[in-house]
């Protein structure tokens, strides 16, 4: 008898039982791979829990909260640079007038006392001065925008200082130093103003003017180097600004008296102001721009303009925003409003200075996002009992790259988002949460669909195969009974009777 078709079947049916085992350990292996990243993130998220070790188990102490009360403030190379100009000098006193000012207020309204005052020379005199700040605080916003001379250019003031002499004007440029100067008793009441020196728009190289000195009855909060300011105000004197060193070159100026600065507008443009550089700690403007772009921005908003942007660029590209995005094309996704997510690794509330937003702090930190890279971020919101090492997602605009370097002394590339709000990405008290009990389900089902289909194949194959080994049988009988040389004698109908 034949025994290799058998043995080959029986082969044939071991390798298809062998397959089908193999899937199915390579389906579990995947689910319990599955199973374990679930529950190691479970496992940062979950305070408290205890960590099994061989033959005991020992309590892992939670990390503490985060204190989001107190306030601190950054190391110089890492903070922003927020801080406002200091004031170049001591404040200085305004002379004082030839008379006692108790006197001089019966006549601080007559005109005819500017007539004392002397053009192009190094003197701020006190009673025609003090005329000049009494009528200025006289004075309405309104009015002086509606008598102010808009095109008034630098060189006329300096060429024709008395035809000048307490008209209003609008002037404008860029915040180059600031001080403050002591009065003494007046009618306005004030005890100081504030000094801002201001260089005029395109003035000529090496030019040792066109630069204005304005006096505000009120302080510009915030004011920056190289602020782009205006004010309207009343022209004084051209005045001669002696230098406080030997080598240095005198300047001209003209000398102008305000109520208050107009408030700057970088904050209103609409695209980030300049300038950002990538690799350099934050610039103050375009992070005040964001923060307040963040603030302003309702969550709902912000959020469906992040999704929308991250859908367009899927479609685009087929791929998400990332770390490298961020690090390698910065400027292309600038201002970008996003939806980050990692681990956070710091987090303190930065006091900030005296700013526009009239924001007092804003929160600080970092977190690890994918491949473990390092991100940083200012944001407004944070939860309430935040521990280090807790999941979270920030929603925010993307700001810019910045390089640094770690305490273990290597060079570190990191985004800076700017974010409204911070939320703790929630898997569940201490257990696997939804997210794992609808993956354990999806790889049960996938596994239940393999090993089923796999095994009604195998079974339909079997059969097959069994039928086929039947059919042989049967003929290998006929052929041994009725060899093909002896015909089997056909069967005679029954006899009609």
């Amino acid at each position: 008898m034949d025994l290799s078709g058998k043995l080959r079947e029986r082969h044939e049916q071991a390798m298809r039982t062998n397959r089908i085992k193999l899937v199915a350990m390579l389906i579990l292996l995947v689910a319990l791979l599955v199973v374990m990243w679930e529950l190691r993130s479970c496992e940062r998220r979950g305070a408290g829990q205890e960590k099994a070790s061989p033959g005991h188990k020992e309590p892992v102490e939670p990390l503490p909260t985060v204190d989001t009360e107190t306030k601190a403030s950054l190391p110089e190379g890492e903070a922003p640079d927020v801080a406002p100009l200091a004031p170049a000098k001591e404040a200085e006193p305004l002379p004082a007038p030839k008379e006692d000012p108790e006197k001089k207020f019966p006549g601080i309204t007559d005109p005819k006392v500017l007539e004392q005052v002397l053009d192009q020379n190094g003197e701020l005199e006190g009673g025609p001065f003090l005329h000049m700040l009494w009528r200025v605080s006289q004075d309405t916003p309104e009015k002086l925008r509606a008598e102010a001379d808009t095109k008034v250019v630098w060189p006329t003031l300096w060429d024709s200082a008395e035809a000048w002499r307490g008209k209003a004007l609008r002037v404008s440029g860029e915040l180059v130093q600031m001080w403050e100067m002591t009065l003494p008793g007046n009618p306005t009441g004030l005890a100081k103003l504030h000094a801002y020196r201001l260089r005029a728009d395109n003035p000529p190289p090496g030019s040792k003017g066109y630069l204005y000195d304005v006096f505000a009855m009120e302080k510009l909060k915030g004011a920056r180097r190289y602020d782009r300011l205006s004010v309207y105000g009343r022209f004084f004197k051209a005045r001669v600004s002696e230098a406080q060193k030997l080598d240095d070159p005198d300047f001209q100026v003209a000398v102008v008296v305000a109520r208050a600065f107009e408030r700057p507008d970088y904050l209103d443009q609409a695209a980030i102001p300049g300038p950002i550089v990538d690799g350099n700690r934050a610039e103050a403007r375009p992070l005040y721009w964001l923060l307040k772009r963040a603030r302003d921005t309702s969550f709902e908003d912000l959020k469906a303009q992040a999704e929308a942007r991250a859908a367009e660029l899927k479609e685009q590209t087929g791929a998400e925003l990332g770390f490298n995005d961020f690090t390698l094309w910065p400027e292309r996704y600038r201002a970008w409003p996003v939806i980050v997510r990692g681990e956070l690794r710091r987090l303190i509330r930065h006091c900030l200075p005296e700013n526009l937003l009239d924001m007092p702090d804003v929160f600080y930190g970092q977190f690890a996002g994918e491949e473990r890279r390092m991100n940083t971020f200012y944001c407004i919101h944070v939860p309430v009992g935040i521990r280090h090492g807790d999941p979270i997602v920030l929603y925010g605009y993307f700001f810019k790259r910045w390089e640094y370097a770690s305490e273990g002394r290597y060079q570190v590339t990191s985004p800076i988002f700017v974010a409204q709000r911070m939320r703790i990405i929630e898997y569940g008290d201490a257990t696997p949460g939804r997210g794992l009990a609808f993956t354990l389900v999806a790889v049960v089902g996938v596994t239940a669909l393999v090993l089923g289909a796999a095994i009604v194949l195998s079974r339909t194959r079997d059969r097959k195969a069994a039928e086929a080994r039947r059919q042989r049988e049967t003929e290998r009988m006929r052929a041994k009974f009725h060899p093909p040389e002896e015909k089997p004698e056909e069967p005679k109908p029954p006899d009609q009777g």
